[in-house]
């Protein structure tokens, strides 16, 4: 059945060249020798701009392939006599061609199973598990492919001042940084690294509820999937932690933003998963089986530190991170996301000169835990910085510096905090820094540079 479903397919296109493009197969899933040629022929007879019809093809094969008989796509543009059931026979061939691979990975993974020296039974799984999740999205563009058959249909789109493409890259809460960096890509890494306490799971968890129309999925090594969903209704309400947490003291003000914010939250394509003590394939495991149920837009890994070791041959801290960084870029292109992971940063003790409010040290790429690789692997690194956290946590409320830092980086009426995000790498643009404000009753950062009055020592904030 299947190689008369075969026949049939490239019958349709002989037929109908037009057809083509309904073939979204691989040549390999043609069992048969002589119609993966053919089928090959039609591809290259349509890149290059002709008609994969009767008369093309036929031509093609009696100079190319001599040792297909000359009259072969005579029989199979008999084989059919309409078109109309050409999704159905590309479905036989397609059905015909998983089980076949399905058999061949299958007896595979029998051959690794066996093998116990190699792998340990969580890296079998997750070897298997990634072997089947290819076969289901093999497709031409399996394919290399010349440059300038991907760079046109960029260029004319933009000769013809066609509008982007919804959902291609997705917008930051900040208008300064969406200047600079664009978007965030999908295919892409993403690194927000920061010390504890500077925003950068806030800035990551705004990111996905900014985006509340995509589907995203948060990886949450550091917080329970309650913090999370807290930090949500905080971040739509502005009520305190502490009132959300304890339920005292409530207004009906308090009330009304609260149903909203659960509306709002309960309309969000955003989901958690928070088990605790998983490796980085299992992570990769759970965003395949989100994108296959619901699709995806956005994997955050937070923070990308904790993911556990797979492996008893990883030795060290080193070997670990850099296979975390690859495989998160990995994931990125093979599923076309946006991964964002987040970071911790080096802890740098304060010398002298920084114990200063206007001298605090600023996060720079080189500070990242772990490896270089993570800098060689991400298209952006996005550094998020609150000064006044920095002051509150190593300046006693006693001492003077307290107070300065507080004029100098608080707003008094809005409590709003001066704050910046350094763009340590752009790929595909500028760096440096981004001025902001940090909301800290809402927890994000948002749009807008905050202007406070200066202290004694008229100190400059300095991005």
């Amino acid at each position: 059945m299947s190689l008369e479903a075969e026949q049939a397919v490239l019958g349709c296109v002989l037929k109908d060249p037009d057809c083509l493009e309904d073939v979204d197969l691989p040549p390999e899933a043609f069992e048969k020798q002589k119609h993966r040629i053919i089928y090959r022929a039609m591809l290259g007879l349509s890149k290059r701009g002709d008609k994969p019809d009767f008369v093309c093809v036929s031509d093609y094969l009696r100079t190319a392939e001599p040792d297909i008989p000359w009259d072969y796509p005579a029989i199979l543009l008999a084989t059919i006599s309409a078109t109309a059931n050409m999704a159905g026979y590309v479905n036989t061939v397609k059905e015909s061609y998983q089980r076949r691979e399905l058999v061949k990975v299958g007896r595979e993974i029998i051959a690794d199973a066996k093998n116990i020296h190699d792998l340990t039974s969580v890296e079998l799984l997750a070897k298997a598990e990634e072997r089947l999740y290819l076969i289901g999205t093999h497709s031409v563009r399996d394919e290399p492919i010349y440059i300038g058959e991907v760079a046109e249909p960029i260029a004319c789109a933009f000769i013809n001042k066609e509008p982007v493409e919804e959902g291609s890259f997705l917008l930051t809460r900040i208008g300064a940084l969406n200047e600079k960096i664009t978007g965030l890509f999908k295919g892409e890494l993403c690194l927000v690294g920061a010390e504890p306490g500077q925003g950068k799971s806030s800035f990551a968890i705004d990111f996905c509820l900014f985006n509340g129309g995509c589907e995203s999925l948060y990886i949450a090594f550091d917080e329970t999937r309650r913090s999370i969903a807290e930090r949500g209704l905080i971040a739509q309400t502005g009520v305190h932690r502490d009132k959300l947490r304890k339920r005292q003291d409530i207004t009906d003000a308090d009330v009304s933003l609260m149903q909203g914010a659960l509306n709002f939250l309960s309309g969000q394509s955003m989901a958690i998963y928070d088990e605790a003590g998983i490796d980085i394939d299992r992570v990769l495991s759970v965003a395949r089986r989100w994108q296959r149920k619901h699709g995806l837009d956005v994997l955050v890994v937070d923070f990308v530190q904790q993911t556990e070791r797979n492996s008893s041959k990883m030795e060290s801290e080193v070997i670990h991170l850099t296979h975390v960084a690859r495989r998160l870029k990995q994931i990125a292109k093979e599923l076309n996301i946006i991964v964002i992971g987040v970071s911790q940063l080096s802890k740098k003790p304060l010398d002298a000169a920084q114990m200063k409010v206007d001298r605090l040290p600023k996060p720079h790429a080189e500070r990242l835990l772990g490896t270089g690789a993570f800098q060689q692997e991400a298209n952006l690194i996005l550094m998020p910085w609150r000064p006044w956290a920095y002051c509150d946590e190593h300046f006693m409320r006693g001492d003077p510096r307290f107070t300065q830092a507080l004029n100098k980086y608080v707003d008094a009426a809005t409590r709003a905090e001066v704050a910046g995000i350094n763009v340590a790498k752009n790929k595909m643009g500028p760096t440096g820094w981004v001025e902001c404000s940090f909301a800290a009753e809402r927890m994000r950062f948002e749009e807008g540079v905050i202007v406070v009055a200066q202290n004694d020592l008229d100190m400059e904030v300095g991005f």
